[in-house]
């Protein structure tokens, strides 16, 4: 996997395409490619946490897969924007020629161990991995986020990560599905992420 978008091509057609090729296969939508820093609604309850996101894709731009492995683990109640920083920090560093992959939890190709694997080497130079314990809780599904969350740490690989829950409530999540992995997964979260929480109402609301 190429860690520029630019460095596919040269010249401006063919950046284009390249371009256009690393969008296709970053897992972001239409809308979700509008996300950005310039669309936020900026106040009280998200200022710390869009100055902390801006910060990290601007580090990630400067240093690109090369920097030291930290990530973003962005919580808080459904509706605080969540998702919209986590896209925001993926279109800051694609724009400045990065390739990055954003992975549903609920739509993770659980049944494509080679797919896995990839999200979790240092293949793509960054991984977001939006809405862990928003899906019901499975043996295999809780597997899947263990191999990527393990793999990035161990490979140094940048991950933003979005939950509604906290770490602690993460565990608990995850252990649902009977088993024991949710305490080790909050805690390679915790070493390998900073944990920014998010507040406010719900912004999808309209008024």
């Amino acid at each position: 996997m190429a860690t520029k978008i630019s460095s596919v091509s040269d010249g401006h057609s063919s950046a284009d395409g390249a371009r256009a090729k690393a969008y296709a296969a970053s897992g972001l939508d239409a809308r979700a490619q509008s996300f950005t820093f310039d669309s936020l609604t900026v106040d009280r309850h998200n200022q710390v946490a869009v100055d902390v996101c801006q910060k990290y894709a601007a580090h990630l731009v400067q240093h690109g897969a090369e920097q030291d492995g930290r990530g973003l683990y962005l919580f808080g109640a459904f509706g605080t924007g969540k998702t919209h920083l986590a896209c925001a920090v993926m279109n800051a560093v694609m724009d400045a020629g990065m390739w990055a992959r954003m992975v549903r939890v609920a739509a993770m190709p659980r049944n494509d161990q080679e797919a896995i694997e990839e999200l979790a080497d240092d293949g793509w130079p960054l991984v977001v991995l939006d809405d862990i314990g928003a899906p019901k809780s499975t043996e295999r599904l809780v597997e899947c986020c263990f191999t990527i969350i393990d793999g990035r740490l161990w490979c140094g690989g940048p991950i933003v990560i979005t939950s509604n829950y906290t770490l602690d409530g993460l565990a608990k999540r995850l252990d649902e599905s009977g088993g024991d992995s949710g305490g080790r997964i909050a805690s390679r979260i915790r070493e390998a992420c900073e944990v920014v929480p998010l507040g406010g109402p719900d912004r999808r609301k309209r008024n």
